[in-house]
């Protein structure tokens, strides 16, 4: 299957300004006219995504695919006095990808005591989804923002990841194989793994860039690429949803990687185009401002 050239970040109109006017590009004092902007998102820690066990959710599938099955290889070795011992301390490598799995069923029941640090930007292939705009833009008058796929980070701190929808394991080798990889660079060594509390957290954090490529079949039509953030350079700054406390990492793209942007349905969709048509100019995104378009999807 072709993958798209273009992604779809949806949101409201308080997260529009955000993202194409936080960034402001230096100039001299004195400049008038448009102000250039590199767009800025915001990547939501995993803990806190609106549906929060989609990290349980993704981590239980590299547990039981992985992670268990490699440490009853690894039990199952009895070698033989004569044998060469191909794998050095297997019941000790054993018993850290055990720890392991116990330290993913303390996140699952709720008991694991640090922050995970893992960070994910929601995209859809589609700019036109109804369940998008109800969930990103609060039913109504909503903005879909369309991004180059091409632009979105590929490094190690971040990367643009397809989400695998459950009800096709056999797309799951796509990251169970990185996975199995990953476990193999923790057991090279001679020496097993020491089961720290250290080791075992940023074990967690690095399995949870896989996990939450996973996500539930009931999701399927959103068509979803996240952009996975590690938030090594710096720490998170928090915001509020209501009650609720939000940690948050922030990543830029050149304003060049903006190549559209889409109105949603609601009672104001003509003002928005409007407002949304002088916002984009501007900022200085002029290429989207040429592909802006309003939801055909009626308002009721």
């Amino acid at each position: 299957m072709t993958e798209p050239d273009t992604l779809w970040h949806y949101t409201d109109a308080g997260g529009l300004l955000g993202i194409f006017g936080s960034n402001p590009e230096p100039r001299e004092s004195g400049v008038v006219g448009p102000q250039k902007c590199q767009p800025s998102f915001r990547a939501t820690a995993v803990e806190y995504l609106n549906d929060s066990r989609e990290l349980i959710h993704g981590l239980g599938i590299i547990k039981k695919e992985v992670l268990i099955p490699r440490a009853e290889q690894l039990e199952a070795i009895d070698y033989q006095p004569d044998e060469p011992h191909l794998v050095a301390n297997a019941k000790e490598k054993a018993d850290f990808l055990r720890k392991l799995c116990e330290t993913i069923d303390r996140v699952e029941q709720r008991t694991y005591s640090n922050h995970i640090h893992c960070y994910v930007t929601s995209f859809s292939a589609h700019n036109d989804v109804l369940s998008q705009w109800r969930a990103y833009c609060g039913g109504l008058d909503g903005f879909a923002i369309g991004i180059r796929r091409d632009a979105l980070p590929n490094h190690q701190e971040a990367k643009a990841k397809k989400v695998l929808y459950d009800d096709n394991p056999t797309s799951w080798t796509t990251v169970t194989d990185y996975v199995q990889r990953w476990v193999d660079r923790r057991l090279h060594r001679t020496e097993a793994p020491e089961a720290s509390s250290g080791m075992l957290d940023h074990c967690i954090r690095e399995l949870s860039r896989y996990a939450t490529q996973f996500k539930h079949n009931g999701f399927r039509e959103e068509g979803e690429w996240r952009v996975i953030h590690l938030g090594m350079s710096e720490g998170p700054t928090y915001r509020n949803r209501g009650a609720k406390l939000i940690p948050y990492v922030t990543w830029s793209l050149p304003a060049d990687a903006v190549v559209a942007v889409r109105v949603g349905p609601g009672p104001n969709q003509h003002e928005n185009y409007l407002a949304a048509q002088g916002a984009l100019h501007a900022f200085s995104y002029t290429t989207a401002a040429k592909n802006l378009t309003v939801s055909p999807t009626p308002y009721r």
